[in-house]
């Protein structure tokens, strides 16, 4: 709905004006409240904890609490810029600050009534700003109102708050499903990784080849002097670095593995990227090969978010390349480790600090597997819990190479991934069922308002 401009009465209707009905008028938002902007307020001067009395409503919504108040109840408030357009209503004495407008209205309608009439309009539509929109006092006077008399207003403001009841139940209901939905992802990646989930499947298959086996005679048929250097270098590693003690009960056929042992015999096949003066901000451009940033990397998502490099700086870095069907692995931030596949279609790419790049021996591991290994939640947990107390908890390469996951033999990766695999496409079924839901509550509560303000509740 667009703001009038005039307070002529004729000025007042809009194009396509709908029938008003009997009894009703058209009005004029700033003839029927106050309007002010609150006032600022130092961050010392408010708590971010419930230990005083009065909230404090920022722009979008409560930010702490104070021992002032500058407004009593009740009151509308508007953000005004940063978040504009955020309506929330208190009935407590409130300190507002300056970058939110307050709203009282005057005795020709309810407040509850003029609330949900604000909920309708596109407050995106009516800012101003270029660069961060604003909503001005102007702006919101200038918004027409269809206005019923009072006992109207008390009968559509009861009648909609019974119906938007019952859609925000629904939507709180459809709140908690994603929460479900990660724990059950969880629960599937521990089945998986401690063999519970193709507990049958290995009683089928008997006579399989362990991992441990499989491991020993890879490592036993390596003749390549190239290759062979390769692998000395990474036992000199492992021997001069901390071991990360984590286990749980796994299958007479698996093993642990560390990291190091299942990457392709190939040089850089686990690599950071650069730090320091090789990489910085000032490098990144808008087109180019990709930097695969901690950003990118969720927990067996790869979060599309662009950042590039110029092909000039790119070609000084290839040693940090990364490939589209490799692992990325997080090594700083919430949970350490996190891993996911790279997706096809990314084009030259290198990795940055705190991002890993591995690529597995095809002949040991499924990138799938090893993604769902490096998720596990327990040992997830377990390492956190072991980088606990630092400032910002982190890995590093050596570390992250000497990680041990535990290690199905490779008949058994493919059924493992099989499985998970369905159950969480049926997972993603139920999130796409439960936005869609989500998208419906939204448009219901837009058509219930959308009569009511049009006198066809």
């Amino acid at each position: 709905m667009k703001p009038i401009q005039s307070n002529s009465s004729d000025s007042l209707r809009p194009l396509n004006e709908p029938e008003i009905p009997d009894g009703w008028t058209l009005e004029r938002i700033g003839d029927l409240i106050s309007i002010t902007s609150g006032k600022s307020i130092k961050n010392s001067e408010y708590s971010k904890t419930p230990d005083r009395p009065y909230p404090v409503a920022g722009a979008g919504g409560p930010i702490g609490w104070s021992d002032e108040f500058n407004f009593l109840p009740p009151i509308i408030t508007l953000g005004r810029v940063g978040s504009a357009g955020s309506l929330n209503v208190y009935h407590t004495n409130t300190w507002v600050t300056d970058n939110t407008l307050v709203l009282k209205p005057n005795e020709k309608i309810l407040l509850p009534f003029l609330s949900n009439y604000l909920r309708t309009i596109d407050w995106n539509e009516l800012s101003t700003g270029s660069t961060q929109p604003l909503i001005t006092q102007t702006i919101v006077k200038n918004i027409p109102i269809i206005l019923p008399p009072l006992t109207e207003q008390q009968r559509i403001v009861a009648h909609v708050e019974a119906l938007l009841t019952q859609i925000n139940t629904a939507r709180e209901r459809l709140n908690r499903v994603p929460l479900i939905m990660k724990k059950f992802r969880q629960a599937v990646l521990a089945a998986a990784c401690s063999g519970r989930l193709t507990e049958g499947w290995r009683g089928d298959h008997p006579n399989i080849e362990t991992s441990s086996k499989t491991l020993e005679n890879t490592y036993k048929k390596l003749r390549d002097e190239i290759t062979l250097k390769i692998i000395q270098k990474r036992t000199k590693i492992a021997e001069d670095s901390p071991d990360f003690e984590i286990s749980f009960e796994i299958p007479e056929s698996w093993c642990w593995a560390k990291l190091e042992t299942l990457a392709a015999f190939e040089k850089n096949a686990m690599t950071d990227g650069p730090f320091g003066s090789n990489l910085k901000t000032e490098h990144y451009s808008h087109t180019g090969p990709r930097v695969i940033r901690l950003q990118n990397i969720s927990e067996g998502a790869f979060i599309d978010i662009k950042t590039h490099i110029s092909q000039s700086h790119f070609e000084t870095l290839l040693k940090n390349q990364i490939f589209s069907g490799e692992i990325a692995i997080g090594l700083l931030g919430d949970p350490i480790p996190r891993a996911c596949i790279i997706p096809d279609g990314i084009g030259p790419a290198i990795v940055k600090a705190d991002c890993i790049r591995f690529k597995p021996n095809s002949d040991l591991a499924l990138v799938e597997f090893l993604v769902y290994a490096i998720n596990e939640p327990e040992l997830c947990t377990q390492t956190m819990e072991s980088v606990h107390g630092v400032a910002r908890p982190r890995l590093n390469l050596t570390q992250i190479k000497n990680y041990k996951i535990p290690l199905a033999p490779l008949a058994e990766q493919h059924e493992v991934v099989r499985r998970v695999s369905m159950l969480f496409e049926r997972a993603d079924a139920i999130d796409r069922e439960v936005a869609a839901a989500g998208r419906r509550c939204e448009r219901m509560t837009q058509a219930v308002l959308g009569k009511a303000f049009a006198g066809k509740l």
